[in-house]
């Protein structure tokens, strides 16, 4: 029974996607689909080789189910009015939308219907080209010679065109003529990024839109929405004093974060899969002229560090890395610091003296710090309390630690505006000598009063969890919340004492098949990710108190590392171009710990995980059941 469950949850994704198959489109770029699509289209979705990726989605089901017979492939055929046999269906197909709402239509499934507007331009190779085009002039009693033909198909007449092999059919001719006459210059294609383009030729899917077409359909919401979350940061505020400074900062980040999505210009999405690895990418274009591509047209990268060279060789949660490299003058953090410097009733505390040397602290470490790293784990046999284990790469470390510490503790006033009883938190960590290093040690739940905070750190990390930082070498600063030892672990590994989490087979492994020069990276561990669900589930309804939550005795696979979720993002001038990437065998075994889990989330009692509350045990779960 768990198998089929199993089964139907991989033949789901195959449904998703009929459009993964063996990477390597045999599209180039003077013949890909898109120099066909007039520039502006709302949306356009390219399918390469539908049968090619209904084979290959029907072998990667048979893992757990092997009586999966694929899907019925003539029912496209018939969608779109015409008789299976007559699409090529080992060749593009693609579709074209001047509107959202076409694009919604073709994904209702309701076919062709009779002369309505609200379909898009389907594109196909006929399977039988010069019976096909007989079929069309005998139908519509018309010349070939004629751009657009007036055909009667299952669903009643619409129109079609011929075009560099394609037959393009719609309802009405306007959309076909505009096809039919327009040059490759004036296409969707000229305004994709490289990236975007490479992905459009190699993957088994590609999917664009135009924002400009679909920002209406969100931003009502968005508008409706965010101040509802400007409330809730503002609710949270217990000092009333602080209420103004909230109110604006609130209203600098959401209002920022609004305008930067109205100037993003297309969004796209691509899919590929072979018989070793599944590949998603995203591709985000932003509107040139905007601030947003002036921002990331000068974000660069630094070829001179390597990642994760300062974390252990052990199980992890998740990974980040970044390496975004920015001059100080438009940094967002400075930009941030002088909006809230320029505000009295942001920056009330500090004189002119202290805002300018926290200025020239804050344009210092932005071009001094080259790569920030962490990885969020826990301790052998538990999913909580978490463990961070964090790392700068950065020139002159020990000073620009001291800088560091400075900002924080000049910074945590605006801080405290957005995080209640942050601003009380600088200056608490003590140094200390420890195996050559000047460590700063802070019992984290100590380092604010405020209740809600002291709560909240002890519910994730622990009650006597310690945030500790030190510079380990000229060129590397650490830092840890964890137990004592924490930071002593990450020095060892600098050093070159233990074992790196680079070194480790399946980190590289996942590592190596990512693009060499992007500016984030992100490791999933998605079994023990799925592992952990409920037990963060029960920590957060339960009391911070509560010891941690270990894992099941027979469930020991979230000691060892993987399977690994990796995720990438490489800015390209206006262009921010993202990835996911798998392995297929970690995307079967993912899947087999989500069913497992969901099955665990049925117990109320355990969920996976042991736990010594009653009010956890007796609560329900708030949305797992029946899900």
């Amino acid at each position: 029974m768990k198998d089929q469950v199993r089964a139907r949850c991989l033949a789901s994704i195959g449904m998703l996607g009929i459009i993964c198959t063996v990477a390597g489109s045999t599209a180039s770029a003077d013949t890909h689909p898109a120099m066909l699509v007039p520039r502006n289209s709302a949306a356009f979705v390219v399918f390469p080789r539908i049968s090619t990726s209904n084979e290959h989605i029907k072998q990667f089901v048979r893992r757990t189910m092997p009586s999966f017979v694929g899907f019925d492939q003539s029912e496209l055929e018939m969608t779109l009015g015409f008789a299976p046999g007559t699409i090529d269906l080992s060749k593009p197909v693609i579709v074209i939308a001047d509107r959202p709402e076409e694009l919604k239509k073709l994904m209702s499934g309701v076919g062709l219907s009779e002369g309505e507007a609200d379909w898009p331009v389907v594109g196909f190779h006929p399977l039988d080209v010069e019976r096909f085009k007989s079929a069309i002039i005998h139908r519509s009693h018309r010349s070939w010679a004629e751009e657009v033909h007036t055909i009667a198909g299952a669903y009643g007449r619409y129109r079609i065109v011929m075009r560099d092999g394609y037959a393009f059919v719609a309802p009405r001719a306007t959309k076909l003529a505009k096809i039919a006459r327009m040059t490759k210059a004036d296409s969707e294609w000229s305004r994709m990024s490289e990236a975007a383009r490479d992905d459009a030729m190699k993957s088994e899917v590609f999917i664009q839109l135009s924002m400009s077409a679909w920002r209406p359909l969100f931003e009502g919401q968005l508008q409706a929405i965010i101040p509802l979350m400007k409330y809730g940061i503002q609710a949270q505020q217990q000092d009333l004093s602080r209420i103004e400074q909230t109110r604006k900062l609130a209203d600098w980040f959401f209002d920022g974060a609004l305008d930067g999505l109205r100037q993003m210009d297309t969004a796209s999405l691509a899919l590929s899969m072979d018989a070793d690895r599944v590949h998603v990418s995203h591709h985000h274009s932003f509107q040139k002229r905007g601030w947003v591509a002036d921002y990331l047209e000068r974000v660069t990268v630094s070829a001179d560090v390597s990642n994760w060279r300062a974390f252990p060789d052990r199980p992890f949660l998740i990974g980040l890395s970044i390496n975004w490299i920015v001059p100080s003058e438009n940094s967002l953090t400075v930009r941030f610091n002088r909006r809230c410097m320029d505000d009295p009733a942001l920056c009330r505390t500090l004189s002119k003296r202290d805002r300018q040397s926290l200025d020239r602290d804050l344009c210092r470490l932005t071009q001094a710090t080259m790569l920030e790293e962490f990885v969020v784990t826990s301790d052998s046999g538990e999913l909580t309390p978490l463990r961070v284990f964090g790392s700068y790469s950065a020139s002159h470390a020990p000073q620009i630690l001291e800088i560091m510490r400075k900002v924080r503790e000049h910074s945590n006033e605006m801080i405290g505006a957005v995080i209640p009883g942050a601003a009380d938190v600088g200056g608490k960590a003590r140094p200390l000598a420890l195996d050559g290093m000047t460590v700063y040690r802070m019992h984290l739940v100590d380092g604010t009063k405020s209740q809600i905070v002291r709560d909240n750190i002890a519910a994730m990390y622990g009650a006597n969890a310690l945030y500790q930082e030190a510079a380990v070498d000229d060129k590397t600063i650490i830092y840890s919340i964890g137990d004592r030892k924490s930071i002593r672990v990450l020095a060892d590994v600098v050093r070159g004492k233990s074992d790196r989490m680079s070194a480790n087979p399946r980190v590289r492994k996942a590592m190596n098949a990512l693009p060499a020069d992007a500016n984030v990276y992100a490791l999933v561990d998605t079994n023990r990710l799925a592992k952990s669900i409920p037990a963060m589930i029960r920590s957060g309804m339960a009391d911070a108190r509560v010891p941690g939550l270990v894992t099941a005795d027979a469930d020991r696979t979230v000691d060892s590392v993987g399977p690994l979720l990796g995720w990438t993002a490489s800015v390209r001038g206006n262009h921010v171009c993202c990835a996911f990437d798998m392995t297929t065998d970690d995307l079967e075994e993912t899947i087999g710990a989500i069913m497992l889990v969901k099955e665990q989330l049925k117990d109320r009692t355990s969920g996976g995980a042991t736990m010594e509350s009653g009010f956890a045990k007796d609560r329900p779960l708030p949305f797992v059941m029946g899900d």
